[in-house]
């Protein structure tokens, strides 16, 4: 939650976005560790199988499995970290107001795709830019 606060509260701050950055670095060496090495830690559960990601009921089976739901909440919440960031970044380049910003933030935070929905719209809305 420390990357949120500083993307909300502290966006201006110089070393803010290097701790973000710092988080988002943490929490994919962590997703990663388990996706590589953490099967020795699947007591009484299958290691997931990469096939399960082909299908919307293989991707279910897998969240039967602890270690897989734990990566895959870690994965969500360093993309979600991410695009924060990136929101943040592009918006002060575009001379958006930070105040338009925060309910995007927290629309990322807690439902990731429509906050970056929610941004480019009001990109597009207020600079009539596009993304290059």
């Amino acid at each position: 939650m420390v990357g949120w606060f500083i993307l909300i509260c502290l966006p201006f701050w110089d070393f803010g976005k290097s701790i973000v950055l710092l988080v988002i670095t943490m929490l994919s060496a962590v997703y990663a560790y388990l996706i590589f090495f953490g099967s020795r830690f699947d007591e009484g559960h299958r290691a997931p199988s990469v096939k399960g990601f082909l299908s919307l009921q293989g991707v279910m089976k897998l969240f039967k499995n602890p270690r897989a739901t734990l990566a895959g909440w870690i994965h969500f919440l360093a993309f979600d970290l991410m695009i924060g960031l990136f929101i943040v970044i592009d918006a002060q380049q575009q001379m958006i107001s930070h105040w338009f910003l925060v309910p995007i933030l927290l629309f990322t935070l807690m439902i990731g795709p429509s906050g970056l929905l929610f941004y480019i719209i009001l990109r597009l809305v207020l600079t009539g830019g596009v993304f290059v």
